[in-house]
């Protein structure tokens, strides 16, 4: 009971108290955010503390193999606690970016930064469960992790389409041949307006009015003129005059 309201009170001091503290010196929404990602992680850190240290005279009467699995299992919930913090602090990396992403009018620095918080939070997981998992709780995570790369190249193999498709919107991510509201023409076929770019596909709006949805990778590996990206416009007229007009009137043409 001591150990759980200890952790209470570390979480309701560093996400209310301590962030009200530091608001009246200065008003920063990244500190609330980062304090607001500690808080429930180190409570629930200081919460397996205090079980640890509460049941250590208890362990007199445990057997050896208990004692260590006990400790195990709350080296375990530290360790989580510390994943905990690192999953909800990519929300802070996630403001930077953001405002970093708005600076610009393209809808595509967003996307990068959606994308760089889902992976972060993925590789956290994935990382923080295999570690503890093998190294603190002595699974057998070998097992799991051979008939997960067997379903991997399963679904790899069926959704190579829409993996192929991911990787053309990097390709257009990171090349950037085009951006929102920009006029392109795709392979001297489609003549649009680009509406929006996904993941899968980008939809131009064509001159008739028709909207198209075109895969990217095929987007990746077409030629794509960019109309709007030009500097000026170049127009060619052909004016003719007849072999009567007198020099006078010539030179005031030119």
């Amino acid at each position: 009971t001591f150990a759980c309201m200890t952790a209470k009170f570390f979480s309701w001091f560093i996400e209310k108290k301590l962030s009200f503290l530091l608001n009246k010196k200065r008003d920063n929404i990244l500190d609330n955010i980062f304090l607001e990602s500690i808080g429930r992680p180190i409570g629930l850190a200081v919460l397996s503390i205090g079980i640890y240290i509460s049941t250590t005279p208890l362990f007199i009467v445990f057997p050896d193999n208990a004692r260590e699995y006990y400790g195990r299992v709350c080296l375990a919930i530290f360790a989580t606690a510390i994943a905990w913090a690192l999953y909800r602090l990519v929300s802070v990396i996630d403001l930077l970016l953001q405002r970093l992403a708005h600076q610009t009018n393209s809808n595509i620095d967003d996307m990068i930064v959606s994308v760089i918080r889902r992976t972060l939070k993925t590789v956290i997981f994935i990382v923080s469960a295999m570690f503890i998992g093998q190294n603190i709780l002595k699974l057998n995570i070998t097992a799991v992790l051979a008939g997960a790369g067997v379903a991997g190249l399963a679904v790899a193999f069926a959704a190579q389409d829409t993996i192929a498709n991911f990787f053309g919107s990097i390709m257009i991510i990171l090349d950037r041949p085009f951006k929102i509201n920009d006029r392109i023409n795709i392979g001297g076929g489609t003549d649009g307006i680009v509406e929006h770019i996904g993941f899968r596909s980008t939809r131009v709006r064509t001159l008739d009015g028709h909207l198209v949805s075109i895969p990217n990778k095929k987007l990746a590996d077409t030629e794509i003129e960019n109309i709007t990206a030009r500097p000026f416009i170049k127009r060619t007229t052909n004016i003719t005059v007849t072999y009567d007009t007198h020099p006078d009137k010539m030179q005031r043409a030119i």
